[in-house]
């Protein structure tokens, strides 16, 4: 990505930003920034961070706390603390940032492991726990709309503490239900499980494929080349182009980079065999 934010910019003269010792390895893990098409990858650093503390800390944790159920609320505790700390500030420090969002993870990442061990087996998936969490979002959505954004990368969470956890965790079991739906009903070797197994390649990947659809639509349409730079550096997509092309930006977004992935697997099972 670097070599095409330099030959682009050699090209066309637009800069995507410095690239010096500090925004290459301090500003990543600390505000999340990567550069601006690589923006959705924050995660994969703090992700680390996360399991690297959690390896050091667990092993404490389970000298005091023997209990599954009593750590569960430990970490629960831990991660509220931390929400609480950014509603009052933290989030203007990197660094302090940097801290909460780190323990904000660690919840969310026992959450995981707690799940796997202790209710994946047991049968939540069903119409009736289905139709709880239906009426408790509905209530939580209107009751607190528009204000139940969960931005974890820049520890924005609008003052709130807990809807910030109960709002993840019903959107997680969403997006559990609908996903093992799925694999009841379709078929392994399927479009859909193709996009599941390369989600990461669309994740980190379909912003630098939504700048690029946005710049040919630019300059076949013969904007101004002020105004295009302009564009571009501010929005991958904008406003006009998405009401006009969204299923372009969509399925190309989607599908360019999971085949991307496809294609990198077997280049990485190809040189295996040399």
């Amino acid at each position: 990505m670097i070599v095409f934010y330099f030959l682009f910019n050699l090209k066309y003269k637009i800069s995507f930003g410095v690239i010096d010792f500090y925004s290459f390895f301090i500003q990543p893990f600390t505000t999340g920034i990567i550069g601006f098409m690589l923006g959705p990858g924050w995660f994969i650093l703090s992700l680390f961070l996360v399991q690297a503390v959690f390896i050091i800390i667990n092993p404490l944790i389970k000298k005091i706390i023997k209990n599954d159920y009593q750590k569960l609320l430990f970490f629960l505790l831990l991660g509220i603390v931390s929400i609480y700390l950014n509603n009052k500030g933290w989030y203007e420090n990197e660094w302090l940032l940097l801290i909460s969002r780190t323990f904000i993870g660690i919840m969310f990442y026992y959450f995981g492991l707690f799940y796997k061990k202790n209710i994946e087996n047991k049968n939540i998936f069903n119409s009736k726990f289905l139709l709880i969490t239906l009426s408790l979002n509905m209530i939580l959505s209107a009751s607190f709309f528009p204000n139940t954004l969960v931005d974890m990368r820049n520890g924005f969470y609008h003052g709130h503490i807990i809807l910030p956890i109960l709002m993840s965790i019903i959107g997680i079991y969403f997006t559990l239900f609908i996903s093992k739906c799925l694999n009841f009903i379709l078929e392994e070797n399927n479009l859909f499980s193709v996009i599941g197994k390369y989600t990461f390649y669309i994740m980190m990947l379909h912003f630098f494929v939504n700048f690029l659809i946005s710049f040919v639509l630019i300059k076949l349409n013969s904007v101004s080349s002020e105004l295009w730079k302009d564009i571009l550096l501010k929005s991958a997509i904008t406003p006009y182009l998405i009401e006009k092309y969204w299923p372009l930006f969509i399925i190309c977004g989607v599908l360019l980079p999971a085949f991307y992935g496809v294609l990198l697997k077997k280049i990485k099972v190809k040189i295996g065999k040399i």
